[in-house]
């Protein structure tokens, strides 16, 4: 299965592949079809799936495999009214490289879409290339969600990541990544919680707070208001970071300090920082189970 590809960080080949399928049986002529053996509908729905851009690999899941649209705009109306809208202007037969994504206005670096487009809707705007960008959705948190052998999800790797909003004390508020850029030294903040992809965010085994395929990094040093940032993960001490459930601070053990919102400020877009740990609700953080 050419979908397999996106689960192992390497989604560019799931692009080509699906798109040398859809060019080599489902074209223009006869002799693909002359045998007439659709098996009942099921060659023609993975077609339809394909040309759309994604795939619902895992049967029993809402969860859709990405690949790359034929067309430079699909909607798809749900039972509920909302809408399941992609967007590739540059859409081509030729063109089946993703170079980058937003979804719902916010990068999207993730091989997959998460169950909420299909419940809920949503707009992903997809660039399409003729060149592989061997860079997009690589991390292992990249990955759609795999599931264990109790058909309980669980994500790759030896140990569960839960990803999600990290919520704060201060009711409301998480933690964000400001306008959903993944490019170095973007400011991590907090805004009003909204489950885009600008917050989900998850904290892996080693320490790292991980989102939009990035870490929360200490830039400054170690002091007092030094401010947090995303940059990409190089596993130095300014990325590490420890979770204590009983107070529900994100320490950094490099400088013992703590994760912290400045004047325990309640306005959107307020940059975080490290600060002496004190046990406020500034200090507090409800991460994803």
């Amino acid at each position: 299965m050419p979908w397999e590809y996106t689960y192992i960080g390497q989604p560019w080949k799931t692009q080509r592949i699906v798109r040398q399928v859809q060019n080599e049986l489902w074209n223009n002529s006869p002799a693909n079809w002359g045998v007439g053996n659709d098996d009942l509908g099921t060659m023609s729905a993975w077609y339809v799936w394909s040309a759309m851009g994604f795939y619902p690999q895992t049967p029993g899941t809402a969860d859709l495999a990405l690949g790359s649209p034929l067309f430079t705009n699909v909607t798809i109306t749900l039972g509920n009214g909302k809408k399941m809208v992609v967007n590739a202007p540059k859409a081509a037969t030729d063109a089946p490289y993703v170079q980058s994504a937003t979804l719902n206005g916010s990068t999207w670096n993730n091989a997959y879409l998460p169950p909420s487009f299909v419940s809920d809707g949503g707009t992903l705007n997809l660039d399409l290339g003729t060149s592989a960008n061997t860079g997009w959705a690589t991390a292992p948190s990249s990955a759609p969600p795999s599931y264990g052998g109790n058909g309980g999800p669980k994500p790759p790797g030896p140990q569960p990541l839960p990803t999600g909003p990290v919520r704060s004390g201060i009711a409301g508020k998480c933690l964000d990544v400001d306008q959903g850029s993944s490019a170095d030294g973007t400011r991590i903040q907090t805004w009003s919680c909204n489950n885009s992809a600008a917050q989900q965010f998850a904290l892996t085994p080693d320490g790292n707070l991980r989102g939009l395929g990035k870490c929360a990094d200490i830039s400054g040093g170690t002091e007092n208001h030094a401010s947090v940032v995303l940059w990409s993960c190089h596993g130095g001490p300014n990325q590490k970071w420890t979770y204590n459930a009983s107070t529900k601070a994100l320490v950094n053990p490099q400088s013992g300090r703590c994760l912290d919102i400045p004047e325990s400020s309640d306005r959107d877009g307020t940059q975080l920082q490290i600060f002496d740990c004190n046990s406020t609700a500034a200090q507090q953080w409800s991460l994803p189970s």
